[in-house]
C-alpha cells in the first residue's frame, strides 16, 4: 500500500513454510523478486530470521527484512459492496488506453445500468470518452439514481487491471468517495483497493451527455 491504493495477492507454493513473525519486505526488493518471476525459470524462496533468499539457476538473491510492523491493512478492506460491476478486462484496458491519450492523470468513471463510461479532458488539447458494456447490480438501490460517478487515477486503474489475470473484472463500490474493491471474476487470488480521487470530481466539468 502507498496510502492511495492497496494490493493483496496469494499464490500456492511447494513445500512447508513456517514463519511465525510478520516482517516487511522493502519495495526495491519486491521489484527485484518480481523481475525473477518474469523469467522463464523456476524460483526457490527461503526465509531466515533476517532475510528472504531467492535462488534461480544457481544465482542467489538475499534481501534483508525490515524489523517493523506492517500497517493493519485488513482494517481498510471493504467488508461488502452495495454496487457490483462486472466487465471484460481487455475491453476496459482498451477503453482506458483511449482516454489516457488526452490525459494520463485522473479520469471520471460513470456507472450506469448499461455499463461503464470512462472520460478524461485535457483543457489544452481535447477530451475523450469510451464506454464498456458491463453487468451492473445494486446501482438504483444504493444511490437512488440512475448513475454513479467516481474520480480515479488513470495509472492506478491501469496497474490494477494489469495485475489481475482473469478475463473479467469485478468492481465493488459503496459510493462516490468510498474505497473500490477490484478483483477477478472466479479468481480471488488478487485483490486491489483503489481510493477515489476527490479533486477530480471538483475540478473537471461534467462529461457531455450522449446524443
Amino acid at each position: 500500500t502507498d496510502g492511495n491504493r492497496l494490493a493483496w495477492a496469494e499464490a500456492p507454493c511447494e513445500g512447508a513454510l513456517v514463519y511465525e513473525r510478520r516482517r516487511v519486505l522493502p519495495l526495491p526488493a519486491v521489484v527485484a523478486l518480481r523481475a525473477l518471476t518474469e523469467r522463464d525459470s523456476h524460483v526457490t524462496l527461503g526465509l531466515t530470521a533476517t532475510d528472504v533468499v531467492a535462488e534461480q539457476d544457481g544465482r542467489i538473491l538475499a534481501v534483508p527484512l525490515l524489523d517493523t510492523v506492517f500497517p493493519d491493512y485488513a482494517a481498510v478492506l471493504p467488508t461488502g459492496a452495495a454496487i457490483h460491476v462486472i466487465a471484460d478486462r481487455e475491453a476496459l484496458l482498451a477503453a482506458l488506453a483511449h482516454v489516457r491519450a488526452v490525459g494520463d492523470s485522473t479520469i471520471r468513471v460513470t456507472v450506469t445500468a448499461e455499463g461503464l463510461t470512462l472520460w478524461c479532458r485535457n483543457f489544452s488539447v481535447a477530451e475523450a470518452t469510451a464506454t464498456v458494456p458491463a453487468e451492473v447490480d445494486g446501482l438504483v438501490a444504493a444511490e437512488a439514481a440512475t448513475s454513479l460517478t467516481v474520480g480515479l487515477s488513470a495509472g492506478f486503474l491501469a496497474d490494477a487491471l494489469a495485475t489481475i489475470r482473469a478475463d473479467r473484472v469485478r468492481f465493488g463500490l459503496n459510493g462516490v468517495l468510498a474505497p473500490i474493491a477490484v478483483t477477478g471474476v472466479g479468481d480471488a487470488s488478487v485483490l486491489v483497493i483503489l481510493m477515489p480521487v476527490r479533486r477530480t470530481l471538483a475540478r473537471l466539468p461534467a462529461p457531455p451527455e450522449a446524443p
